[in-house]
């Protein structure tokens, strides 16, 4: 936000990866992305992506553009949950979404931090 708060609106683990519409043609994106919880992840920089998608053979503009579904899905299920759901349920949720992509049952996060991803102050 403009102020400097944030809330969550995507989670992506080992199943993923950030900055797809970049292969949709897109030369900014308006948001940030950060490892929320320890480990190992890789950058690449967003034309050598492109050259890769494009190297694929088989795959078609509809398959490239069916792609970044999954990651739009949990984004509105993310803005629903976000509007609808109490806190307990917000927190479940998102604490279910962490350990599918890490396979781990412990996981160090801060209260601070899980105020912030989920949008509420910390003491809440």
């Amino acid at each position: 936000m403009a102020d400097g708060s944030m809330v969550e609106t995507g989670i992506t683990g080992n199943d993923g990866l950030v900055g797809f519409p970049v292969l949709l043609g897109t030369k900014t994106i308006p948001t940030r992305t950060f490892m929320q919880i320890p480990g190992s992840g890789f950058r690449i920089k967003a034309q050598h992506l492109i050259n890769e998608f494009e190297k694929i053979r088989g795959i078609t503009e509809k398959d490239q553009s069916l792609f970044p579904w999954p990651h739009l899905v949990q984004t509105g299920q993310t803005a629903a949950c976000n509007r609808l759901h109490d806190i307990a349920e917000r927190l479940a949720r998102w604490l279910l979404m962490c350990h599918d992509r890490m396979g781990s049952d412990a996981f160090t996060i801060t209260h601070e931090f899980l105020g912030h991803m989920l949008g509420t102050p910390r003491s809440t």
